[in-house]
């Protein structure tokens, strides 16, 4: 960036127009060069841990997810305009999509348990409102436990600047709050 600057104060008006031109291009990418870039570190990672495992051990259904998550997490990778504000929360969500979908998975012969769930603590329902229970997705059977449900059920994509707003809504939680 400094060396396009100093080129930059080194023109006089006496340089042509196209010299003008060509220096204020190099240092508005120099500028645009200086901004901070959201840390893919984690989603690399990630990716190279989705990519190692072998689809023929895993349901297709409980798979897809995880394919799904392989190919948006390579488009994340390739994106370089992802900055440091908005493009970390895209980044942090689709790692937090991929390891759901792994968690998910379900291996072919253990007759459909989920092969990757037995992470996480004995302590996940304190302070928790819903109860013993927990939150769970609606597409689960429950019959009175409290779970949460959205009015938005697709993935999709805002642009800068734009908003998007969600509808939550309790069931079974007797006017609790989501």
């Amino acid at each position: 960036f400094q060396a396009a600057l100093d080129a930059a104060k080194a023109l006089t008006k006496d340089d042509a127009q196209a010299t003008i031109d060509a220096a204020a291009q190099t240092l508005t990418e120099a500028m645009a060069a200086l901004r901070k870039k959201a840390d893919k570190s984690e989603l690399e990672a990630l990716l190279n841990e989705l990519e190692a495992l072998d689809a023929s051990d895993y349901t297709a259904t409980s798979y897809a997810a995880v394919a799904a998550s392989i190919a948006n997490l390579k488009t994340l990778l390739a994106d370089e305009t992802l900055d440091a504000e908005e493009g970390q929360v895209v980044v942090d969500n689709a790692v937090a999509q991929a390891r759901a979908a792994k968690a998910n998975l379900v291996e072919v012969s253990n007759g459909g348990s989920n092969a990757g769930s037995s992470s996480g603590s004995t302590s996940a329902n304190i302070g928790n409102a819903y109860g013993a229970a927990g939150v769970v997705s609606a597409g689960q059977s429950v019959a009175a436990n409290a779970y949460v449900v959205s009015d938005t059920t697709v993935n999709f994509t805002l642009k800068h600047g734009q908003a998007y707003c969600f509808k939550m809504t309790v069931v079974n939680g007797n006017a609790m709050t989501p």
